[in-house]
């Protein structure tokens, strides 16, 4: 994995998930939210490395980022 990119962990997906439907977003609101494309999202909520910058904002977006980054 990249300097440049984070990748989620278990925890911090189901985390992300839960966060989600608490704020009653779908995968492609988040995504015209933050002005990324949906298949970004959906790499984040599937535990693939993306975008140090997407990530943070997506992890500001739903919850605390420290919950979900992986090492």
């Amino acid at each position: 994995m990249s300097e440049r990119s984070l990748k989620a962990t278990a925890e911090g997906i189901q985390t992300a998930r839960k966060a989600l439907i608490n704020k009653k977003l779908t995968q492609e609101n988040l995504a015209n939210n933050l002005l990324v494309t949906r298949s970004t999202v959906s790499n984040f909520i599937t535990g693939k490395a993306i975008d140090r910058k997407i990530f943070v904002s997506i992890c500001e977006t739903l919850v605390d980022s420290q919950v979900i980054i992986d090492g």
